[in-house]
């Protein structure tokens, strides 16, 4: 009798791994974009569920989620400072409390980032922004959802409970929404349904928005872009910069003051609502602390330094809870490595998405750059990357493992008349 054992194949998967990532993308989105937190509880419970579901599938798949953690391993630098930041931290229950979580998002980006395509990542992406816009109409409409407006200036806010929030929000739904125009052959309509969406996205008067807006016009000018070389993809976005660039100094240079006209129009003050102050707050905190910083989550809302918060949330805004720089609340929490890591990090990040769409030209590409572009620009005036729900952070993660995955090396061949780029 035959007693041989047949040889194992590969463990048997009853659930694809995209049916788990997928719904865990859409909801990561709709909540780091701040879809429940008008309903408090409610959000607190679905950020619940994510961490259990992730958690459950990082048990079922340990070896694989181990292996990414070593592959990616530069993304878990920020969460490492974070969480090593306890040591000296002036509130260490909080800094390992939300330094684990900042850990456990990114870990969830990496995962979700080798398990969908760029163009599915964009689908979850579309759905939770596309949840948010359809609930911020209703709120127009439904008592249960409102207030629709802000009280005080009169912006839209809809479902979100800020507008600087609500003009990121439809701005995402409006980057989205072209990208996925552009996949499904319908780049026409979609471009019609963004501009029926730029009124709300006005009431909003969120000057956030407007930058995102202008890094839509990546995945716009991506179907004229498509069939052309890598070294002319490469040369238009240089010039339409420096076009940019040259813009801006020339409105300076003739004594417009542009940013006070664009602030009015927003109805903004020259402080940046207060922006000005928080940064100052930030910088001379860090000369009390100038090497390691006060540790990571451990300043607002701490007792040490409630005489400080308290006179930024009685003159700017009860709400706060970081310093609306990037560069700042990095520097103040854990020091300049982790500001060094930050600028490494993020914008290796950016180049790695500009390198895939000169390399390809692609849809997905675009759409990848302008978010990750969006979130350097956005990042000079708020703290979009460092923190553990932030949708930039996740969206950052995102955009580092995919164009890892998904681009193509670029080779350079430079002669004495002409640089070339070549896809290798």
């Amino acid at each position: 009798m035959n007693t041989a054992t047949p040889e194992e194949g590969p463990p048997r998967k009853y659930i694809p791994e995209s049916f788990i990532a997928a719904p865990l993308l859409f909801l990561a989105v709709y909540l780091s974009i701040g879809g429940l937190v008008k309903f408090g509880a409610v959000s607190s419970l679905m950020w619940g569920i994510v961490y259990l579901t992730g958690l459950a599938w990082f048990l079922i798949t340990p070896r694989r989620t181990i292996s990414l953690v070593f592959r990616f391993w530069p993304l878990l630098l920020l969460p490492g400072i974070a969480l090593l930041s306890a040591l000296w931290s002036e509130d260490v229950a909080k800094t390992v409390r939300t330094g684990i979580q900042f850990a456990f998002s990114t870990i969830l980006a990496i995962r979700i980032g080798t398990v969908l395509s760029p163009a599915s990542a964009i689908g979850s992406i579309f759905g939770a922004t596309l949840l948010g816009f359809c609930l911020s109409i209703l709120a127009l409409f439904l008592p249960p959802l409102q207030p629709a407006f802000e009280s005080g200036n009169g912006a839209f806010i809809g479902i979100y409970v800020q507008k600087t929030v609500a003009g990121l929000a439809l701005a995402l739904f409006a980057m989205a929404l072209c990208a996925k125009g552009a996949l499904g052959n319908f780049r026409v309509v979609s471009l019609i349904l963004t501009l029926c969406i730029l009124p709300l996205l006005v009431l909003t008067k969120s000057v956030s928005a407007i930058v995102l807006l202008g890094c839509l016009s990546i995945i716009v000018i991506q179907g004229i872009l498509k069939n052309r070389s890598a070294t002319a993809r490469f040369a238009i976005l240089i010039m339409t910069v420096i076009f940019v660039a040259a813009s801006l100094m020339i409105f300076w240079v003739d004594s417009f003051e542009l940013s006070a006209f664009l602030l009015n129009l927003a109805g903004k003050s020259s402080s940046l609502t207060g922006r000005t102050d928080i940064w100052q707050l930030g910088l001379e905190l860090t000369e009390d602390y100038p090497f390691l910083g006060v540790g990571y989550a451990a300043f607002w809302g701490n007792p040490v330094f409630a005489e400080e918060w308290g006179f930024i949330h009685a003159t700017v805004d009860p709400r706060l809870r970081g310093f609306h720089s990037l560069y700042i609340e990095a520097l103040a929490s854990t020091g300049i490595v982790s500001v060094v890591f930050v600028v490494v990090i993020y914008y290796w990040t950016l180049l790695r998405a500009l390198s895939w769409f000169v390399a390809t030209g692609a849809v997905e590409a675009a759409f990848w750059l302008a978010v990750m572009s969006s979130a350097i620009l956005i990042s000079f005036v708020d703290n979009v990357l460092y923190a553990e729900h932030e949708f930039f952070h996740i969206a950052a993660t995102l955009t580092f493992v995919l164009a890892s995955l998904h681009a193509p090396r670029l080779s350079w061949q430079i002669s004495r008349r002409t640089a070339v780029v070549r896809t290798a």
